[in-house]
């Protein structure tokens, strides 16, 4: 019993290298990530241009912003959400990017 659970989180290992590994998408291949600020300075980051009009946003968390958006493995529902019109933002955790000290 013991060795089946080591053996089936093994696969899992080897399975999340490769779906991690999967071609870009279109959209993957024409955006990249934006730096932006708020008037009162915050920094956050968004995938692709900032739309001129609302649109469903997906916040994205968990290390640094560049590093979150520019990694697809960390983006993997935001690929999906993005081809259907949604926004995807983050900013960096507390101690992370910018904050690291």
């Amino acid at each position: 019993m013991i060795y089946s659970g080591r053996i089936a989180f093994a696969i899992s290992f080897v399975l999340a290298g490769f779906l991690s590994e999967a071609p870009a998408s279109d959209v993957e291949k024409t955006r990249r990530v934006e730096m932006h600020e708020t008037e009162s300075g915050v920094q956050f980051g968004s995938w692709g241009n900032l739309p001129t009009t609302p649109s469903p946003t997906l916040i994205v968390l968990a290390s640094t912003l560049d590093g979150t958006l520019g990694d697809a493995y960390f983006r993997q529902c935001g690929n999906e959400l993005s081809a259907n019109g949604y926004l995807l933002v983050s900013i960096d955790l507390p101690c992370h990017g910018k904050q690291h000290g």
